[in-house]
């Protein structure tokens, strides 16, 4: 537990995960902003004198469209947030599961060590009798071979100690070469005893993990960009007031704009 606490604090794979909320705020941020008004001025020289027109246009929303922006932005939020808890509940498992590959191996080296204790205790009893002239020289050799067999699984044992500690060290966001003593829990090997109910373990499946979750909010995404994308396809209007000035006669009214779609008809 003490290892899982570590890693979700130090773990740098998580750092640019968290980032992720900041934006997807500034997103909701951004989808509840209206679109920016538009000036137009016009400046025409002409043989009887100058015309002046200016106008101050502002798109209108198209119905519900900024609603289903923040809608969006929202499941987007909740999406990321989703998506976080999924790749901490991967980095929990595999945090587990290197914690117990480290154990297994510390113990797998201590008794390939106690087993090369031994072999060398009875390779120098087997070099006493010889001495004695109670054992053969074939006899101290092949005890000695046994010896040096069990060092090379000993220097087996070391490696893949080592390689566990640093992958465990990868997770956890520590140096390489970090070394700590483990401390296990009553019952490391203990494993959840669940249900062999396919039907229950499906249902499970699909309420408890996130990536599914996810998933499902990314869905809902992209209906609403279709929606978007349905209310698109009409001309957006542009409308507000308009300035002009001729033969020194100045004028006030009414400006309005919109998109001909004679060439993206198809959008």
């Amino acid at each position: 537990d003490e290892a899982v606490s570590l890693a979700l604090s130090l773990n740098p794979g998580l750092g640019s995960q968290r980032a992720a909320k900041g934006v997807a705020e500034a997103q909701l941020l951004a989808a509840g902003l209206y679109p920016d008004p538009e000036l137009d001025a016009k400046w025409i020289s002409r043989g009887d004198g100058t015309v002046l027109e200016g106008s101050l246009l502002q798109a209108l929303s198209l119905a519900g469209e900024r609603g289903l922006r923040k809608q969006k932005a929202r499941l987007r939020i909740e999406e990321v947030h989703l998506e976080l808890a999924s790749v901490e509940w991967r980095l929990v498992q595999e945090v587990r599961q290197a914690f117990s590959d480290l154990l297994a191996s510390e113990e797998a080296a201590r008794i390939a060590q106690a087993d090369l204790d031994l072999r060398l205790k009875v390779a120098s009893l087997i070099q006493t009798r010889q001495e004695l002239g109670a054992a053969t020289l074939l006899e101290a050799n092949l005890s000695a071979l046994d010896a040096a067999q069990q060092r090379r699984v000993l220097l087996s044992e070391g490696i893949r100690r080592d390689l566990a500690r640093q992958e465990l060290n990868r997770l956890l966001g520590v140096g390489p070469g970090t070394s700590y003593p483990l401390q296990a829990a009553a019952d490391p090997w203990a494993i959840r005893k669940l249900p062999a109910d396919a039907g229950w373990l499906e249902e499970l499946a699909l309420t408890r993990r996130p990536d599914l979750a996810a998933a499902r909010m990314a869905y809902e995404q992209s209906e609403k960009s279709l929606q978007l994308a349905t209310r698109g396809q009409y001309p957006r209007l542009r409308i507000g007031p308009a300035y002009g000035r001729d033969e020194g006669e100045s004028g006030l009214g009414v400006g309005a704009s919109v998109e001909i779609p004679m060439w993206n008809r198809n959008r």
